[in-house]
């Protein structure tokens, strides 16, 4: 008899990894663990304990088995263990050991957010062991791919259900950082307030001194949720990259699956197999934004499918690289 794969994922408390797995919530194949602030306290507590007492094997026996259901494994399942590399526990060495033990049969994934550039030293050091604790290291990024030899994969996203959204209240929309780009952003703004459009661009982060017409100056975050229906209660969404980002980004990922249009100064997102001119305008300068594309109605018809970058396509994509025979585990 087949076997089938359980998916057990670790995810960190970020709003948008919900909301990204949401088409696969429900499933019976998957289980999903969210409790990171337990997970962060008892890890501390077993650092602490085994700093006093010498004994980690003890102590990791304590404290494990309270990361893992097993009665959410069934014996006729293959476990593939994805972690998310801001969840505390992915860079735990002793505990991904202690789940090999467990499940002599089981496929570890580790799936990145962020550059491994970014602070991300215990990551690197993951990656320097030739992956003898994962089987596959993930990244969105292509220039990490590259660079670090791990695998790519582009962002998945659950299409986003639009019920509750009533009309556009936008034309464009924008919220971010300053990152060193609030002259660009000024100059975006004032250029949709001379073409009289609907806009919400909005900075957080700024100093408090700033003031402007075009641009709105938040000091806190602003909730992922609330963000998402602003998304959704536009025609277009702006995205403003870095110049040399090789890969599509979060924000590609949420115009698709909100449905809604997307104006990027992305110019390698032409090269991506996602790029849908009908949905995406791509600008080098201020001068060079087509106004035009951000007003009209394209029709969403023309634009990319939703659910075209849904984790269920994710999980495909790992049953193919995990497994030698992968469609003898596909449900």
């Amino acid at each position: 008899m087949n076997r089938k794969v359980k998916y057990i994922i670790y995810t960190h408390n970020a709003g948008y990894v919900k909301v990204c797995l949401s088409d696969v919530f429900s499933n019976d194949n998957v289980v999903v663990y969210e409790y990171e602030k337990l997970q962060k306290f008892i890890i501390k507590l077993t650092y602490c304990l085994y700093r006093i007492f010498k004994k980690s094997k003890s102590i990791n026996k304590i404290f494990f088995p309270l990361f893992i259901n097993k009665k959410s494994i069934n014996l006729d399942e293959i476990p593939v263990f994805i972690f998310y590399e801001f969840n505390s526990i992915s860079c735990n060495k002793a505990f991904l050991i202690y789940l090999k033990k467990l499940y002599p049969n089981l496929k570890t994934v580790l799936y990145l957010t962020n550059s491994v550039g970014k602070g991300n030293a215990k990551v690197v050091d993951i990656i320097n062991q030739n992956n003898s604790l994962y089987d596959i290291i993930i990244t969105y990024i292509k220039e990490d791919a590259q660079k670090y030899n791990i695998t790519y994969y582009q962002w998945f996203y659950s299409a986003m259900n639009k019920e509750n959204v009533d009309g556009k209240e936008y034309d464009l929309y924008f919220l971010g950082g300053d990152k060193g780009r609030i002259d660009l952003i000024r100059e975006i703004a004032e250029k949709c307030e001379c073409n009289n459009l609907k806009y919400k661009i909005a900075v957080v982060g700024a100093n408090n001194n700033n003031i402007d017409d075009c641009v709105t100056y938040l000091s806190h975050s602003v909730p992922y949720s609330e963000y998402l229906q602003n998304i959704q209660k536009s025609k277009c969404v702006l995205e403003l990259v870095p110049n040399s980002i090789l890969s599509c980004t979060l924000r590609t990922a949420e115009a698709i699956a909100c449905n809604v249009k997307l104006l990027t100064n992305n110019t390698n997102l032409k090269n991506d197999e996602i790029y849908n001119p009908a949905q995406m305008s791509i600008f080098t300068s201020v001068d060079d934004i087509d106004m035009d594309f951000i007003i009209k109605d394209t029709g969403i018809q023309l634009f990319n499918k939703p659910d075209m970058l849904s984790p269920r396509h994710f999980f495909r994509f790992l049953e193919n690289n995990l497994f030698e025979h992968a469609n003898r585990f596909r449900k």
